[in-house]
């Protein structure tokens, strides 16, 4: 580009000079051709030829002179364009490498700029340019350092959102799938939010929509009565900060208008000025289990046969109307009625007319009672009244109605029986102050009742002490009986399911006298836990049965394990654990073939302490089961809490099989849930081939009963006897 500006430049020069020169000589040429002529014509022919030819010379060296003129002009123009073109050309290829470098990103040399000698001293506009041009490069450079100190932090924070959301996916993925999977409903109550409530799972359990129950309160709406005020007070607490978190067991309104059991668990979300900003928990649907609760719960305090209270419920009762009246000394009775004699209507009309018999005393009972009154059923023949009184003679009013009853003849299919009964009451607070001393004199009453058959009714007074001199005396014989090894221990087999043969024992306490008299354990094992001689009797009969189990094993092919029983009395030792374990080691028998029975009311008595003794027993190997479950409490949650192997039902159930379907379904549903908990499941009490058979087909894991063997003393169960056991 360059040579062309300067070829341009010198040819453009070049011409215009000649044209100039041409010009200025031919004009020359011109005049002085006149001026010759003119002189020709003035002067004379001879002088101007001389002239003209003189001055001819002379054009011709002015011409020459123009031509070296022109020449040099052209020379000294042609390097003087070259130079000044040259420096332009050069500035321009310094701003334009300038601006290149910039566009690639290279800030780190500024433009310098090429002047000429002509320029040194002046600032033109090149000059500006290219300090425009450094200075934008500075800038570019300083914003270009910014951005990649930006971008080097925003690449960080883009690391750090991608991670946090790779976590909130995944977070957000668990979620969704505890959400589908698990039978809770999650919930989110959004306070910032006017309360609004996000219920996952918990409008589909209880059948309503997505745009349903949208609110806290709405929410709330829909629990029962109640238990609303008492649900307010749990959630207040908790988001006052007064307790750690929500846990609630209420009724909540399904769509279909019943009411479903519920358990809330929850914890809120606060901000740093401790307001609950969010609430998050889950909602447990427990109706099932809550109904099977009630059902239990029915079961443990409520006759199955008449639908009375049971002694248990009494109990419970007795001790609330105490407490209560312990405030204003007011008075109450109990009145405890006992069928004379019923064992022979049972022998006469049989056990399903004999129940018929006690269902229509217990609603002639009830005829007699007013709401405020307790009504229950106390035992197998005894039913008992809790009545509030204002004196002496109104409670014998009152026992007088009860006695009149028996007066009459009943009507049992078409047949007429005349029945009567010993009525005995005490008073609260002059015949004893607290429950148990109520219940026993009442008991005294009925008694001296019972021994004057010419009596109504006995109220109960100091001078009834004759059943307790007798209680003494039996105490008395109790301790000899200790000592002189009366107590001996009887085997009840185990027999399993799948082959129907014998893998264990259950070891019995029976009292044999030396005149061969066996008294019945109801009327000494009462006693002994009164007095504490269970302790030593629990010793004896736990030290027989280790020996045994080591006897047995040695002649029996497969492993074959002995429970024993163990009162609330024993469990309240210190040292339990320690005589049990003593008792191992002296007698060298494996722990894992030794069993532990206990009964519901010992659980009850002090769950903490029993389940405690339990995990230390289970830590030996040894195996625990609960006896008589049904009669008891039949608490499922004490069931599921229990550290037990084994549930054994009760035999008053297995005696109804087949009469009565309400206990069938009891039956059913005990075996379901134990087996629901991983429990073994015991029938104790089967007599029959037809209880036998129904319970196989529940799966029952084993059996006690007469059908198969009826307790076999010690003396008895020999390794002979226990090969033909075996093989029967």
């Amino acid at each position: 580009m360059k040579k062309k500006i300067i070829i341009y430049a010198l040819v453009f020069l070049i011409l215009s000079n000649l044209i100039f020169t041409t010009t200025f000589l031919g004009t020359v040429y011109y005049r002085a051709t006149v001026l010759i002529n003119e002189a020709q014509i003035t002067t004379g022919m001879t002088d101007v030829v001389m002239s003209a030819d003189y001055l001819k010379d002379g054009v011709v060296k002015l011409i020459f002179i123009g031509i070296l003129i022109m020449l040099a002009s052209i020379v000294i123009i042609y390097f003087a364009v070259f130079k000044l073109v040259g420096v332009f050309i050069d500035r321009i290829h310094v701003i334009r490498e300038g601006v290149e470098r910039i566009a690639s990103g290279n800030y780190s040399k500024k433009i310098k700029s090429k002047k000429s000698f002509l320029f040194k001293k002046q600032e033109d506009e090149f000059d500006y340019i290219i300090n425009g041009i450094n200075h934008m490069q500075l800038e570019v450079a300083k914003r270009e350092m910014k951005l990649t100190d930006k971008q080097e932090a925003l690449t960080g924070l883009l690391k750090i959102l991608s991670q946090k959301d790779e976590e909130l996916k995944l977070s957000y993925e668990m979620y969704r799938i505890i959400s589908e999977e698990t039978n809770d409903g999650i919930f989110k109550i959004d306070f910032e939010d006017g309360d609004r409530v996000s219920l996952m799972r918990t409008r589909e359990i209880l059948g309503y929509g997505d745009e349903e129950i949208t609110t806290f309160e709405e929410w709330m709406s829909h629990i029962h009565p109640e238990d609303i005020e008492n649900g307010r007070r749990i959630f207040d607490d908790h988001l006052f900060g007064r307790t750690p978190m929500v846990e609630y067991e209420y009724r909540f309104r399904a769509k279909d208008g019943e009411y479903k059991w519920l358990y809330t668990r929850a914890k809120a979300i606060f901000n740093e000025k401790e307001k609950p900003l969010q609430l998050i928990g889950s909602n447990t649907y427990i109706h099932p289990r809550k109904i099977a609760e009630e059902n239990m719960a029915h079961l443990a305090y409520y006759d199955q046969l008449t639908g009375l209270p049971n002694r248990y419920r009494l109990k419970e009762c007795m001790g609330q109307r105490i407490d209560e009246y312990k405030k204003d000394y007011s008075m109450f009775a109990s009145i405890l009625i006992n069928i004379n004699n019923f064992k022979k209507v049972n022998d006469i009309l049989g056990h399903e007319l004999g129940d018929n018999l006690l269902s229509q005393v217990a609603d002639k009972l009830r005829t007699l009672t007013d709401p405020e009154d307790f009504l229950g059923r106390f035992g197998g023949d005894e039913f008992i009244i809790m009545v509030d009184i204002k004196d002496h003679e109104d409670l014998e009013h009152k026992m007088k109605c009860v006695a009149d009853l028996f007066e009459y003849y009943w009507q049992v299919e078409g047949r007429s029986f005349h029945i009567t009964a010993s009525i005995g009451a005490a008073i609260y607070p002059q015949d004893g102050q607290t429950r148990s001393e109520i219940l026993k004199n009442t008991d005294v009453a009925l008694h001296h009742s019972k021994a004057n058959q010419n009596l109504e009714f006995a109220i109960f007074d100091s001078m009834m002490n004759h059943e307790m001199i007798e209680r003494h005396e039996m105490e008395n014989d109790l301790r000899s009986a200790i000592q002189n090894n009366e107590i001996y221990v009887y085997y009840q087999p185990k027999i399993r399911n799948s082959d129907k043969r014998v893998y264990g024992f259950e070891a019995l306490a029976r009292w044999v006298k030396p005149d061969g008299h066996v008294v019945r354990p109801d009327m000494f094992i009462p006693i002994a836990e009164e007095t504490g001689l269970i302790v030593e009797m629990g010793r004896l009969i736990l030290e027989k049965t280790c020996k045994k189990i080591v006897e047995l094993n040695r002649a029996s092919s497969e492993p074959l394990t002995i429970a024993v029983n163990l009162s609330a009395v024993q469990f309240r030792e210190d040292d339990i654990l320690q005589t049990v374990q003593d008792t191992i080691e002296k007698s060298g028998v494996d722990p894992t073939l030794l069993g532990i029975e206990i009964t519901e009311s010992i659980a009850m008595e002090d769950f903490q302490m029993v389940n405690t003794v339990l995990r230390e027993f289970k830590n030996l190997g040894m195996h625990i089961a609960l006896d008589d479950f049904g009669t008891g409490y039949s608490s499922l949650n004490y069931l599921k809490k229990l550290d037990i192997d084994t549930m054994k039902i009760d035999k008053s159930f297995i005696w109804d099989i087949g009469k009565e379907k309400e206990d069938e379904v009891i039956i059913d549903s005990l075996i379901r849930i134990a087996h629901g908990l991983n429990l073994e499941v015991v029938a104790e009490g089967v007599e029959t081939e037809e209880q036998l058979n129904y319970l196989d087909n529940l799966n029952c894991n084993g059996y006690q009963g007469y059908y198969f063997s009826k307790p076999i003393p010690e003396f008895e169960l020999t390794t002979k006897a226990l090969i033909d056991l075996m093989h029967r």
